[in-house]
């Protein structure tokens, strides 16, 4: 009648830089089964099952541009006299740049009753996203021919509840 788990993920990724490439996501779920309790099914002789269960977890997204904590360069050709060809900085890295969080919060309930002929369930639940890469809204000289590193700055969330009645 009392349900614990817990998850703990270590995740790396050569995507990231050496003091970032490895990040822990944890996860915790609980639920208590009231209708297996004896006061429960004395005051409550109509209901079949209710249980009660609430989450959080968080995951890693390593789904970002490859190697974005070091500089990248590219030749150009340039022609006055003759062709030139030059190197010039394609990027500026990041060397900062870590996972991206998706975190998910849930709490609810599942009820039957009169003999199963009628469930219920409810959920609420909270979705959010923390450190996406993105770039900021930085306003760097034309003339300087480099954009702003994408850093984690990045965030939404996504709120919510669902019913499923039977």
């Amino acid at each position: 009648k009392y349900l614990l788990e817990f998850l703990f993920r270590y995740d790396g990724s050569y995507l990231f830089p050496e003091d970032n490439r490895f990040g822990f996501f944890p996860g915790v779920s609980a639920g208590w089964i009231a209708s297996e309790e004896q006061f429960f099914q004395k005051a409550l002789p109509f209901l079949d099952y209710f249980k009660v269960r609430a989450s959080y977890g968080q995951l890693g997204n390593d789904q970002v541009n490859p190697f974005q904590y070091l500089n990248t360069y590219e030749l150009s050709q340039t022609g006055l006299e003759s062709i030139v060809t030059t190197a010039f900085e394609a990027n500026v890295a990041n060397p900062n740049i870590t996972w991206e969080k998706a975190i998910s919060q849930n709490i609810g309930f599942d009820l039957r009753a009169l003999n199963n002929k009628l469930s219920l369930t409810f959920d609420l639940f909270k979705n959010s996203r923390e450190d996406i890469l993105t770039v900021p809204l930085l306003t760097l000289p034309e003339y300087s021919g480099i954009n702003a590193p994408p850093i984690n700055i990045g965030e939404f969330q996504n709120t919510g509840y669902e019913i499923t009645v039977g």
